[in-house]
């Protein structure tokens, strides 16, 4: 292994402990007396650095990258320790698949790669990345794990994450400046930064600080010191550039860890609620005129359909889940406990195309967000599929949403491969006994009824919810049974559609015309 430690010949120990300590908010007395410790025993000291490959690295990266050129200036063996975290990346990335993660953990080898080059001026054959499942596969790395679960409260985990979580300062970027100073041409020796003034002169600057005391005493304008900046930051990126357009393995994995803007990549993906569904022509889009169906993402979708349901508690009444305080909860309590774990069920997004997107309701080019529909129980062995968690919000009720929304549903299900349908046999309904705008909603589109499942849905806790029961009380000889005094009963009514009524009893028709 090639030793990478550069201390300058010069820097006695105070000065390799103050660039190793130079602009760490953390750093008490205890952890001073301990890096002084290792470097009076250890010639070389070495430092892990982790990274996990999940969003693309940004500007925001060359903070720890500074940090980092002073540690090797201080003697510091940092290179032989870098590791792309590609399991930690897939756990909180989740998402995504593990071969999308993959994809990113190379990309992010060749990005950091360049980004060293160009700020420490090191070639990238000096830097030895490991992957993570080199060890964390292992029994003995997973027993650790266990034990530190086990040793570990969830508020002494969260404590660091909060105190590391932002940068407060600027300043730190300023160290670039001594490996790649943004002077002009007659700067004075020593002078890291040069700002263009309106006279079209030059101020040369020694240090953040000079920079600072003049832009708050408004000598140094916000507009030239933001055009010095990105002068300065096209030249720090220009070496990263021309190292992206040399290498081609570079460029063609951008478009394999990042498909397409990251957005687009987020919606295309149906990540949340659709990837495990047991249908995958269902996860598209399913249009006409007036209503679009899109795969339900969080990301894209949580924050402006939870905008509106917050001031409509009434539209969690007849189902056995909600309300929801916050989009948070609604993706942390229903999505990623009730959505995404099932194969059976696929989640979709109604757009209303008749409405124009707005400021508030632009999640969409092509309309307004206008509730949320469902296929769930789906079975391609049985043919079959229902319809469920219809919920137009109220501002769309009594339009042509519901009736758009889930007339493409039918459609979809009940229509032959021929017609671009899934050829399904059966499309149920089901909805609590007295939920009678769902039950007639059902029997507008043309479902029949075929009878009462009586105590079908369990509401835990509901009577504290703001749900509504079939109505009988849960006591036995005045006094209640085994279920919780809170808890509510539900009677479901069943009603279907099947092949024979679609394609047989002109149902296919009038389910069109209510459509239209």
């Amino acid at each position: 292994m090639s030793n990478t430690a550069m201390a300058h010949p010069d820097l006695d120990l105070d000065a390799r402990l103050d660039l190793i300590t130079r602009g760490l908010g953390r750093v008490d007395d205890e952890d001073r007396r301990l890096i002084e410790a290792t470097l009076h025993d250890k010639t070389d000291p070495s430092l892990f650095w982790g990274v996990a490959p999940t969003g693309r690295p940004h500007i925001g990266y060359l903070v720890p990258f500074v940090k980092i050129a002073e540690l090797v200036e201080a003697g510091v063996e940092v290179f032989a320790y870098t590791l792309r975290r590609y399991v930690y990346a897939f756990l909180v990335n989740y998402k995504h698949p593990r071969s999308l993660v993959a994809h990113r953990a190379e990309y992010y080898k060749f990005a950091l790669g360049a980004v060293f080059e160009a700020i420490l001026g090191l070639p990238v054959s000096r830097i030895q990345f490991y992957q993570e499942t080199a060890f964390a596969d292992t029994p003995e790395f997973v027993n650790d794990a266990y034990e530190l679960l086990s040793l570990t409260s969830q508020a002494a985990a969260r404590s660091p994450n909060d105190e590391l979580r932002n940068a407060t300062m600027m300043s730190p970027l300023m160290a670039i400046s001594k490996y790649a100073p943004f002077t002009e041409a007659g700067a004075p020796d020593g002078y890291i930064f040069s700002v263009a003034l309106d006279d079209g002169q030059y101020q040369h600057y020694a240090s953040y600080e000079e920079i600072e005391t003049d832009f708050l005493s408004q000598s140094l304008s916000s507009k030239a010191l933001k055009s010095a900046v990105a002068k300065a930051m096209v030249k720090l990126l220009a070496p990263i550039r021309t190292s992206f357009e040399a290498n081609p393995r570079w460029r063609a994995v951008l478009d394999l860890a990042y498909p397409g803007r990251e957005q687009d990549a987020l919606a295309s993906t149906a990540v949340d609620a659709s990837e495990r569904f047991c249908i995958p022509d269902a996860l598209r889009e399913i249009s006409n005129e007036r209503v679009k169906l899109v795969p339900f993402n969080s990301t894209l979708h949580a924050g402006e359909f939870m905008r509106v349901a917050k001031q409509h508690p009434e539209i969690w009444t007849h189902g056995p889940v909600g309300p929801f305080d916050s989009a948070q909860s609604f993706v942390s309590d229903f999505i990623e406990t009730s959505v995404r774990p099932r194969n059976d069920m696929a989640l979709y997004t109604v757009i209303d195309k008749t409405k124009s997107a707005n400021a508030h309701n632009g999640i969409d080019k092509e309309g307004v967000l206008a509730g949320l529909i469902a296929y769930i129980g789906t079975s391609p062995i049985n043919l079959c599929t229902e319809i469920g968690f219809v919920i137009t919000l109220p501002p769309f009720q009594r339009t042509h949403v519901t009736s758009n929304a889930v007339g493409l549903l039918l459609n979809f299900a009940l229509n032959s491969p021929e017609e671009g349908g899934l050829g399904f046999r059966r499309v149920q309904w089901m909805a609590s006994s007295v939920n009678h705008r769902s039950i007639g909603t059902a029997e507008k589109m043309g479902f029949t009824k075929e009878g009462i499942i009586r105590w079908d849905r369990l509401y835990p806790g509901g009577g504290k919810k703001g749900k509504q029961s079939s109505g009988k009380k849960l006591l036995f000889h005045g006094r209640v049974t085994h279920m919780n005094e809170d808890d509510l009963g539900r009677d479901s009514v069943m009603l279907s559609m099947c092949w024979d009524d679609w394609y047989l009893e002109g149902k296919k028709e009038h389910v069109n015309r209510r459509m239209g």
